[in-house]
C-alpha cells in the first residue's frame, strides 16, 4: 500500500528512526522519507558487509543501500538506544548536520529471547536481564526525547512516536504476549506512561507525543514465534497480521501530528482508517 508515496507531506522536516535496521524501523524510515522528509535511520552498527561486497540482510547499512537505489533520503547513523552516551553523539550529529529536528520515532527495542524457550521461568529473572529490558526498552527512548526535544521546542511543533506493544497492557496465561514476555511487556507498560506524561509535558510547545501499536507484523522476529503461537494468537483476534509494506500511511499521518492535532493516544495500527484517526 503505497498511498503515501511520493508526496510532499513531511517536506523539510527531519526525522530520526532508532531500530531502522530491518524490519517495521525500516519500513517506517522509507516512509517518512517517502513523504518528503529527511530521514536518520538508526541502528546498534551498520552491519556486516558479505563476501560480494553486499550489506548483509537485515542491516542498517542495507537500510541505506536499499534507500539510495530508490533516491530516498534515508542516512545511516550508528546508535545503541542501551547507550546514554551515543545517544548523545546522536543528537548532536543530527543537530550539527541539519540544524533541526522534527520527528522521533523511537521503535527500537530488545526483545526476549525467552519466548522461544519452553522452560522460561518467571520467578528467574535475574538483574541483568531486568537491566537490559529497562535500559533500552524505557531508558533509551527517555534520553532519546530529553536530548531531541529541548531543539523541538523553540521550533514550537514536533512529532514524538514511541512503538509500543498489546503486551504492555495486559495478557492472559499462555498466550503468545504472555509467554516469556514479562521483562518486555512490563518494559512497555512503563514505555506507555512515560509516553503520556510527555504528551503533557509537551502540550504547551505544541509537541505531539503519541504511542503505537503496531499489532503483529510479518517480520524476522515474527518468523521466529514458534507456528502453535501465532495460530493461537490470530486465533484470538489480536491483529490482522500486516506486511511491512503496508505501514506507511499510519506513521507519516503521526510524523506529521503536533500538539493541535493528535497527542496522548495509544493507536492500533490495524485501526488506522477504521477508529483513527
Amino acid at each position: 500500500e503505497e498511498m503515501m508515496a511520493g508526496t510532499d507531506t513531511l517536506a523539510g522536516k527531519v526525522a530520526v528512526v532508532t531500530g531502522a535496521a530491518q524490519g517495521i524501523g525500516r519500513a517506517y524510515a522509507f516512509a517518512l522519507a517517502r513523504a518528503g522528509a529527511h530521514v536518520i535511520a538508526s541502528s546498534r552498527s551498520m552491519g556486516t558487509i558479505t563476501p560480494g561486497n553486499a550489506p548483509a540482510e537485515g542491516s542498517l547499512a542495507q537500510t541505506v543501500a536499499l534507500a539510495r537505489a530508490e533516491g530516498l533520503p534515508v542516512e545511516g547513523m550508528i546508535c545503541d538506544v542501551g547507550d546514554e552516551v551515543q545517544i548523545n553523539r546522536l543528537t548532536k550529529e543530527i543537530v550539527g548536520n541539519h540544524g533541526r529536528i522534527d520527528v522521533i520515532i523511537n521503535n527500537a527495542a530488545t526483545y526476549p529471547g525467552a519466548h522461544t524457550d519452553p522452560n522460561f521461568d518467571a520467578l528467574k529473572m535475574t538483574a541483568e536481564d531486568w537491566d537490559l529490558y529497562m535500559r533500552v526498552n524505557v531508558t533509551g527512548p527517555y534520553f532519546m526525547i530529553s536530548r531531541l526535544a529541548p531543539f523541538m521546542i523553540p521550533q514550537g511543533s514536533g512529532s514524538i512516536v514511541n512503538v509500543t506493544s498489546a503486551a504492555g497492557s495486559g495478557s492472559t496465561f499462555g498466550s503468545a504476549d504472555h509467554y516469556g514476555m514479562m521483562g518486555y511487556a512490563v518494559s512497555k507498560a512503563a514505555l506507555n506512561r512515560m509516553s503520556m506524561f510527555f504528551a503533557e509535558e509537551l502540550r504547551q510547545y505544541n509537541i505531539a507525543v503519541n504511542i503505537l501499536d503496531p499489532g503483529s507484523v510479518m517480520t524476522a522476529a515474527w518468523r521466529a514465534v514458534p507456528q502453535e503461537m501465532k495460530d493461537e494468537y490470530l486465533r484470538t483476534g489480536k491483529s490482522k497480521l500486516a506486511d511491512e509494506a503496508s505501514m506507511g500511511a499510519h506513521i507519516v499521518y503521526l510524523a506529521a501530528q503536533s500538539a493541535q492535532g493528535l497527542t496522548g493516544q495509544v493507536l492500533k495500527a490495524d485501526m488506522f482508517g477504521e477508529s483513527w484517526p
